[in-house]
């Protein structure tokens, strides 16, 4: 998973940020992200299966516009390159969409 994620919502889209912590031996420089972020409300997720690699430390994930102001949960996960494996998701919080 990733070390000290975090969660914050920008105009049209909320930014994930976290630590490298591919010292570990089981983690890469090159591992993806995937994040998702479900509106309970609507029952209705965005997301994102291949974002940035471990070592960049951020990813943006567009938020739809009829989403302002509402509630998201906001979900990330990693994935190797080669697609075999992915740690488990670790739900950051849930936020306001602006």
């Amino acid at each position: 998973g990733a070390l000290n994620p975090q969660v914050k919502a920008e105009e049209g889209l909320i930014r994930f940020t976290w630590q490298n912590n591919a010292d570990n031996m089981q983690v890469m420089d090159t591992d993806r992200v995937l994040l998702l972020a479900y509106h309970p409300a609507r029952q209705k997720a965005v997301y994102l299966i291949d974002g940035n690699a471990r070592d960049s430390g951020f990813q943006e994930l567009p938020i739809p516009s009829h989403f302002k102001g509402e509630e998201l949960h906001c979900y990330m996960a990693f994935r190797n390159m080669e697609k075999t494996s992915a740690s488990n998701s670790q739900w950051l919080g849930s936020i306001v969409a602006v």
